[in-house]
C-alpha cells in the first residue's frame, strides 16, 4: 500500500460540509500526508483539530469505516504510510529526534468578557493549548470591551505589545515535540516567567 492507493480510495472532505460518520481521515499539508486519525464522528474530530492548531493541514481526505474496524484500519494505514505526526504507532521513525516545522503548542491571546472588572476592563490572558488541554497565563495588559471581538484582541496597540510576548513564548515552545507530557509543557512555560 502506498500513498497513491489511499488517495485513489479516499474522498476529499469539503471543510464547509463536514461528514458526520465514522471513518479514518487523512490530514494533508499541501500535498504531504502529515497525520492519519480515526473518529466515530469525523466532522467533530476535524473541528477539534482546527481548534487545537497542533497539526498543520489545509486538506482533509477520508474513508468511511465501520466503528468496530476503526482501530485496525487506522493502525494498518499508519504503519504503511508513516505520517510524521503519528508517533505512537509508527515505530520506524525516530520521533524523539523529530523537530516539528511548527510548534506543537498553540498560543493565542484572549480576553474573557465574563472576567469584566468594575472599571470596565478585562485582563488579557495568553491561552496555551497542547494535546487538547489548555491553560492560561495572565499578562499586565487590560482591554475594554470595544478592544475585543469574540474574545480576540482588535486594539492594534495592545495586539502589537501582546505579539512581542507571544513571540518569546513561541521561541520557548518551537522545538517541543509531541512526545512531551502536558505537565512538562505547562511547567516549561510557567518557569519562563515572561
Amino acid at each position: 500500500m502506498n500513498k497513491n492507493d489511499v488517495v485513489i480510495n479516499a474522498k476529499e472532505m469539503d471543510l464547509k460540509s463536514l461528514v458526520v460518520s465514522s471513518g479514518v481521515y487523512f490530514l494533508y499539508n499541501n500535498d504531504e500526508l502529515v497525520y492519519i486519525g480515526k473518529a466515530q464522528n469525523i466532522a467533530k474530530r476535524i473541528l477539534e483539530h482546527i481548534v487545537e492548531g497542533t497539526k498543520p493541514f489545509n486538506r482533509v481526505m477520508y474513508e468511511l469505516v465501520p466503528v468496530d474496524s476503526l482501530s485496525r484500519v487506522e493502525t494498518i494505514l499508519i504503519k504503511a504510510l508513516k505520517p510524521p505526526f503519528n508517533k505512537s504507532q509508527n515505530n520506524d521513525i525516530e520521533h524523539s529526534n523529530y523537530i516539528p516545522s511548527r510548534s506543537s503548542v498553540s498560543i493565542r491571546p484572549i480576553a474573557m468578557e465574563h472576567h469584566l472588572k468594575r472599571d470596565g476592563t478585562m485582563n488579557v490572558k495568553i491561552r496555551f493549548t497542547y494535546k487538547r488541554r489548555s491553560f492560561y497565563v495572565k499578562t499586565n495588559f487590560f482591554v475594554y470591551q470595544e478592544d475585543i471581538d469574540a474574545g480576540n484582541i482588535i486594539n492594534p496597540k495592545v495586539k502589537k505589545d501582546i505579539d512581542v510576548i507571544i513571540s518569546k513564548y513561541r521561541n520557548i515552545t518551537k522545538y517541543i515535540s509531541f512526545d512531551k507530557s502536558f505537565e512538562y509543557v505547562q511547567n516549561k512555560i510557567l518557569a519562563a516567567n515572561i
